[in-house]
């Protein structure tokens, strides 16, 4: 994961000096600027369609105040059958080993009957603890390593009861981009543009499914329940895959279009990205300035531009 987070709050916070940011992607990386900035006072708002980064920003930037108590973290994994005679999500199984996927079933019910809030902290721990189990699997020695997973979970939640902050103001959206910024909600639109392959069955092979595909999965049961109404909703937009720059700068064009009434705009673009980004963008207004952070020291990180527009 990308999260090199530092570069996005000082923009914002210390050379814009805005008040107010709609993130209209919020994915991974934006969650948690919006939640630095969120910790600063600053009011934030912060879109994604997938299930999975929506109750995500639930959690981390609308909770305003919301932990768990001990008995709490304690209570959603009491009770457990070692084993289910049938699970509810079989596509756990793709996630995990068959006997683990036993302990997930359970939980994500439990998880369900939570308050919004502590639903949306549970569920990324229990992704988080998803992965435990994935890094874990690769190893030959895994059963030896392998921490009893209430336990593993316990911990991840209790390290989200740290992390929430009372202070500034967080919204959690969840709509199509397009429809999102129609309404301005801040001084200040930030766009981390998706990939041009969106969520496409590349993600899907493998012997174990990982990325927005696996995180849907935990989040919304078997793919062939919300993949296709998703599908249908970015239909031509991002999250669509678009497969010539003609379609990825016509979507550009169309989400500009609706956010036409925002009297900021910046984005987070990789340099290969910059050029075609800021011809789409000379359409609507011209760039005030542009800022580089260098991120290519840690691993999987690259040059980053921010351009404001």
């Amino acid at each position: 994961m990308k999260e090199y987070v530092g570069a996005e709050v000082l923009l914002l916070s210390r050379v814009i000096k805005a008040d107010s940011i709609a993130f209209v992607f919020g994915g991974r990386n934006p969650m948690w600027a919006a939640w630095w900035l969120k910790t600063l006072n600053k009011s934030v708002h912060l879109n994604d369609l997938s299930a999975f980064n929506y109750w995500d920003a639930v959690g981390m930037v609308e909770n305003s105040g919301e932990r768990f108590s001990k008995e709490q973290i304690l209570s959603l994994t009491e009770g457990f059958k070692p084993k289910l005679d049938k699970l509810s999500n079989p596509e756990l199984t793709r996630l995990v080993p068959r006997e683990d996927a036993h302990f997930f079933d359970q939980l994500r019910t439990r998880i369900d009957d939570l308050p919004p809030s502590l639903k949306g902290m549970a569920m990324r721990a229990g992704y988080l603890t998803i992965r435990y189990v994935q890094v874990l699997d690769t190893s030959a020695s895994y059963q030896s390593l392998k921490q009893p997973l209430p336990m593993v979970f316990h911990n991840l939640l209790k390290l989200q009861n740290v992390r929430v902050t009372e202070s500034g103001e967080g919204h959690a959206h969840r709509q199509e981009a397009r429809e999102f910024v129609k309404k301005p909600r801040a001084d200040v639109l930030f766009f981390q543009l998706p990939t041009a392959e969106g969520l496409n069955l590349e993600q899907f092979k493998g012997e174990r499914v990982l990325g927005p595909v696996g995180r849907e999965i935990w989040t919304s049961g078997p793919a062939k329940t919300w993949l296709p109404t998703f599908r249908d909703a970015v239909k031509g937009t991002f999250g669509d895959k678009l497969i010539t720059q003609e379609a990825y700068d016509q979507a550009l064009l169309q989400l500009l279009d609706s956010a036409k009434d925002y009297p900021l705009w910046v984005f987070n673009l990789q340099e290969s990205d910059y050029v075609k980004v800021l011809n789409v963008v000379k359409n609507f207004r011209k760039p005030k300035a542009v800022h580089r952070f260098d991120a290519r020291g840690g691993v999987g990180g690259y040059m980053n531009l921010f351009l404001v527009a």
